[in-house]
């Protein structure tokens, strides 16, 4: 009788020489004879994940992490990447936790938990999530990096370049550190060297570039250069949230009202979860009047964010308007 083992090399060589069908087929076989076969339920995930076939990826991790044992953070860590593609975000986050109950030294389950819940609006969460894989390895640049982005998605633009600044020890390379670094200092006054910077990064000639420079040149008193950039980065790629949000706030300072709270309404819809958008939409409604609009849109604002400095001052204000 054929062995599973024996199947297993034979998927496993299906697999060196790039024919996944034939692979999958013996790891069918394998699931077959051995139904709770830890590894081929793992590698039948890792070649549905790879062709886009998500959900079916879930199911086949869940099935090698019930059956791996000590073994199951590698099957688990895969799950949530998968989940979190599939944008089930509570479930990316309890299969990363899952495996970090197994192996708390695992990093990458670390960084991309914290990565999930930045994309929330949970940034405290997310530089204590990156802070503990930082205590395992202190020399992870893209930990930093991240790190970095938690801090500036707190509006905490000094603590943001001084993680920026440790990237970039590691990786001068670093772009992402780069343009954060960039943001940082415009946001904090020196637009100056932010355009600067920028103008070593536009060779990079990528959207986010361009979504970044449009609102570093907004803080430098160039609405109009700014709108032109953001809507030269939304003719190319028109579905980036951050892209339709630094346009309203451009249109904004431009006080052209109503197209303003189009973008904001535009960028709520392609991401639900992106509290800068609702904050925005709030703080201009509220400019306007509006303020019944105002808290609606900053209660739920506050469902997704523990609030920066500038929310909560927004926030006294409504209250205060509540009690006259």
């Amino acid at each position: 009788m054929t062995s599973a083992a024996s199947i297993i090399e034979k998927a496993n060589d299906a697999m060196a020489n790039g024919d996944q069908t034939k692979a999958l087929e013996f790891y069918d076989q394998v699931i077959e004879l051995e139904p709770d076969n830890a590894e081929a339920w793992f590698c039948k995930g890792t070649i549905l994940s790879s062709k886009g076939e998500l959900k079916q990826a879930v199911d086949c991790y869940a099935r090698s992490a019930q059956n791996a044992g000590d073994r199951a953070p590698l099957p688990l860590y895969n799950m949530g990447n998968a989940l979190q593609k599939l944008e089930r975000y509570e479930e990316a986050i309890d299969a990363f936790e899952k495996a970090l109950k197994i192996d708390p030294t695992m990093c990458d389950a670390w960084i991309n938990r914290g990565r999930i819940l930045d994309d929330l609006g949970h940034h405290a969460e997310a530089i204590r999530s990156y802070d503990v894989s930082l205590d395992i390895d202190p020399n992870d640049s893209m930990a930093w990096t991240n790190r970095g982005n938690s801090f500036r998605g707190l509006e905490n633009y000094k603590e943001a370049l001084a993680s920026y600044a440790n990237a970039l020890q590691l990786d001068a390379a670093d772009f992402k550190a780069v343009l954060g670094s960039a943001v940082c200092y415009a946001h904090l006054g020196d637009t100056k060297k932010a355009l600067d910077m920028f103008a070593d990064l536009e060779h990079f000639d990528q959207s986010w570039v361009m979504v970044e420079l449009s609102f570093v040149l907004a803080l430098a008193g160039r609405n109009e250069d700014a709108l032109k950039k953001i809507d030269e980065a939304i003719a190319r790629e028109e579905d980036i949230p951050e892209a339709w949000n630094n346009r309203a706030e451009i249109l904004a300072r431009l006080k052209r009202h109503d197209e303003a709270l189009a973008s904001f309404d535009r960028a709520i819809d392609l991401a639900d979860a992106f509290d800068s958008a609702w904050f925005g939409k709030a703080r201009l409604l509220y400019n306007l009047g509006r303020k019944a609009e105002a808290r609606s849109c900053l209660d739920y604002y506050f469902k997704l964010n523990e609030g920066t400095d500038a929310a909560l001052a927004l926030k006294s204000l409504l209250d205060a308007e509540d009690k006259k």
